[in-house]
């Protein structure tokens, strides 16, 4: 899965025209560090998609592939879900868990925005 996400970071790179070098300045990683990213050879924690996500100007479920139409979110028979893919429950769940966590991440945002006010 990583790698798809990464190739999906890849594309909204490329799409808006930025630089590897460019993200890993945002981010302060080195070119190399974010190439792994890009190329799947890297974990990427939650709070790192969520930088790159808002970087790039992209919703974190698009990063992760789970742009499904809501119609066919229960289907069972989706033409591109392979034996090896994750389900529709885990990807569910792992999309309840990331809501939470970005939940966490602007909350903490807001009090460290208003605590230097």
């Amino acid at each position: 899965m990583k790698k798809k996400v990464g190739e999906r970071i890849r594309i909204a790179r490329v799409t808006k025209g930025l630089s590897q070098q460019n993200i890993a300045d945002e981010l302060g990683l080195t070119v190399a560090s974010y190439s792994n990213i890009e190329r799947g050879v890297t974990d990427i924690t939650i709070s790192r998609l969520y930088e790159i996500a808002t970087i790039l100007n992209e919703k974190i479920e698009h990063l992760l592939q789970l742009d499904i139409p809501a119609s066919n979110a229960f289907d069972e028979g989706l033409p591109y879900k392979t034996k090896n893919d994750t389900s529709i429950t885990e990807i569910l769940q792992m999309v309840e868990k990331l809501q939470e966590e970005v939940k966490k991440m602007q909350e903490s945002s807001d009090t460290n925005h208003n605590d230097k006010k």
